[in-house]
């Protein structure tokens, strides 16, 4: 049985996003997503499921969405359908502060297993962090 794997793209390494992270760990940040979605949900233990990829990721976004972002204070601040056919979805997540994105994403065992649905489902995905620029600063 193939081993699902979703090409992550992202306009920093590992290394850079947990230093952004620490950077930002009093500041709020926003985390800009852009899925691509699997036609059908391919999970990495091989169980046999009849969702498609958007339905799987699906389960990890109302999980976020319902259980995380509300005690984290986080919130979907855009979430769109993508004209371009390289692209399904968009979405733009406030995040409070580094720390709190540090301790109930990144350290939060629950959001760790649940995160299968989300693997399973997206076949591709540029993720990139971002700060509001202030208003002194020409556009």
């Amino acid at each position: 049985f193939p081993s699902p794997t979703v090409d992550f793209d992202s306009s920093y390494s590992q290394f850079d996003f947990i230093e952004f992270l620490i950077n930002s760990a009093s500041e709020e940040f926003y985390m800009i997503n852009l899925f691509k979605y699997r036609d059908q949900a391919l999970y990495e233990d091989g169980r046999p499921t009849t969702l498609t990829g958007r339905e799987a990721e699906g389960i990890y976004e109302d999980f976020l969405v319902t259980e995380v972002f509300p005690a984290m204070g986080a919130e979907v601040v855009f979430n769109a359908t993508i004209a371009d056919p390289s692209w399904d979805h968009a979405t733009i997540i406030r995040y409070p502060n580094g720390t709190i994105y540090l301790s109930e994403i990144l350290a939060n065992l629950k959001v760790q297993e649940i995160m299968k649905h989300n693997r399973a489902g997206l076949q591709e995905a540029y993720i990139t962090a971002a700060k509001l620029m202030t208003n002194d600063v020409p556009i």
